[in-house]
């Protein structure tokens, strides 16, 4: 299974989480989808995942920082850069919470905010 198909089973398996308020494995989908869009548009500049990491010891933090350089590189890109920081940042957030946080769970009104904040990065990406 190449990226581009894997993205798209992804993405049926966020709807089926959110329509069965599977929250918290909605919350991890979703920050994954979004990691895994940013490791197909560095590999179609890089060639491979390997080029862009260095000695393996890339973060999350790393490879998004890496999209950011590579994807928003026109000054008037700047409310882009900016509007898809916040929402990678609140994605990963609720992603923290949904598989760190063992007293509290994602609720409706943050899965709500969570897929909002999917569909605006899926805009930006």
């Amino acid at each position: 299974m190449n990226y581009t198909e894997k993205l798209r089973e992804l993405e049926q398996v966020i709807d089926y989480l959110n329509e069965n308020n599977f929250y918290n494995s909605l919350a991890n989908r979703v920050y994954y989808f979004c990691f895994q869009s940013i490791i197909l548009f560095l590999s179609g500049i890089y060639g491979s995942k390997e080029e862009y990491i260095n000695d393996g010891d890339s973060t999350h933090k790393d490879t998004i920082d890496m999209y950011i350089k590579n994807k928003f590189t026109n000054p008037s890109d700047f409310r882009n850069k900016r509007d898809f920081n916040q929402e990678i940042n609140r994605i990963k957030k609720l992603r923290m919470k949904a598989d760190y946080d063992y007293i509290d769970s994602i609720t409706e009104e943050e899965a709500e905010d969570l897929m909002e904040s999917f569909i605006k990065i899926k805009s930006l990406m």
